[in-house]
């Protein structure tokens, strides 16, 4: 919420008395403000002096702006919470201040009780702190003779200032807090020492994501786990999860890195190995690319995008090398713009404004004889084990490589 504009307030009272004053506007000669409207209805610590008689007040009040009338509640100064002062004729400064337990809270030994009230000085907000239990206290409301005090916490029970329980829950319905047991933390299963929990509530069950381990002494250190296999297919675990802040690595050639039937949607892993030859492969459902061979040194991201049963989709990121699609005859479209192709039949291209501008594919003929790339307005042959591009330039299609440059379409 705004807060009531209240700087440099510095208003004129004409009055006499110890009543009720009526404000007339803003003192002349200074760089303030009369009391604005934000303040309307608002308790206002406020102090009124005299211009040439030795009489002044500190107190509360609550202003109201039809009128600009500054009700007297309480007084702070002459006397604690005693009489009115009773004002002589001539003008007086009113003005908008803070007063001291708006700075400093009540420390002391024992709890507030409902004697602790207006009558001695205390408004709503104001903090109460008990040195014995170490018990934190707000005043949640005012009036006369009746301060209502509540407990820092959600449920009225006692927070203390040294609380190492970081982490509870509301029982649903009943706003009472609660701790926590590893019942409760369901969405990771029982946490280990050391973990730190993140969560938000669901019903009255707090499901949590595990963060990895706090560092341990000294700083600790963040750097990866490692975790090494040299058979000659590893299955990827639970353990070795993303989430652990683990790189699986090998250290021989022709390693297969094998994601699980039953892993979850979502479950990655990062693998490095630190040879050539090595593989993603999937126990089950499908994977892209497929295969997936892992640069030497190079770092891959492996991800259940979902899993339906025992069918995981799999999709593999990073420094990949991802093989050529294999096709025998096919008819190319604008969908294939950047992708590799071993070919063994004839492959066609039709008009090259059926092709978006950029268009291109690498075509290798995987096979002893020739194949064809058939254009809409000439054709090209690719000798045995050769490669060609074919590519859209100006509104052009050019097939490039293996034997010369061949014109497919004029468009």
């Amino acid at each position: 919420m705004t807060r009531p504009a209240a700087d440099r307030v510095k208003a004129i009272w004409n009055g006499t008395g110890t009543g009720t004053m009526t404000l007339a506007g803003a003192a002349t000669g200074e760089p303030v403000q009369a009391f604005p409207s934000e303040l309307n209805g608002q308790v206002v610590r406020y102090l009124v002096k005299h211009d040439t008689a030795q009489e002044a007040e500190a107190g509360y009040g609550v202003y109201t702006h039809s009128g600009t009338t500054l009700s007297r509640l309480y007084r702070t100064y002459p006397t604690r919470g005693g009489a009115a002062v009773a004002f002589s004729a001539g003008t007086k400064h009113v003005s908008v201040t803070p007063v001291h337990l708006d700075f400093v809270p009540n420390i002391a030994s024992v709890n507030p009780s409902i004697n602790d009230d207006i009558g001695v000085g205390y408004l709503q907000g104001h903090i109460w702190i008990n040195t014995t239990s170490n018990t934190c206290y707000m005043c949640v409301a005012h009036t006369a003779g009746a301060a209502v005090w509540a407990q820092l916490d959600a449920a009225g029970s006692a927070v203390t200032v040294d609380q190492h329980d970081i982490l509870a829950r509301l029982t649903a319905g009943s706003g009472v807090t609660t701790g926590v047991a590893a019942a409760d933390l369901t969405e990771e299963g029982t946490p280990a020492a050391g973990d730190f929990l993140l969560g938000w509530a669901s019903g009255s069950v707090l499901r949590k994501f595990d963060v990895g381990d706090l560092p341990t002494g000294g700083g600790g250190d963040l750097a990866p786990t490692k975790v090494t296999s040299n058979a000659s297919t590893f299955a990827l675990s639970d353990a070795a999860r993303l989430h652990s802040n683990v790189i699986v690595t090998s250290h021989q050639a022709s390693v297969i890195f094998q994601v699980p039937a039953a892993a979850t949607a979502n479950s990655e892993w990062r693998i490095m190995p630190v040879h050539d030859g090595c593989t993603v492969t999937g126990a089950a459902g499908t994977i892209s690319p497929n295969p997936a061979r892992i640069i030497n040194g190079g770092l891959a991201i492996v991800t259940v995008v979902s899993n339906a049963g025992s069918a995981p989709v799999i999709q593999v990121r990073g420094e990949v090398i991802a093989p050529a699609i294999a096709v025998t005859t096919k008819t190319y479209d604008a969908d294939d713009h950047a992708q590799d192709f071993s070919a063994t039949g004839t492959q066609t291209f039709g008009a090259a404004a059926n092709f978006p501008a950029g268009f291109y594919v690498n075509i290798w003929n995987n096979t002893s004889g020739t194949i064809t790339i058939d254009g809409a307005d000439a054709d090209h042959t690719v000798p045995a084990r050769g490669v060609v591009t074919v590519k859209k330039l100006a509104a052009s299609l050019y097939c490039n490589g293996s034997g010369g440059d061949t014109l497919l379409d004029l468009s």
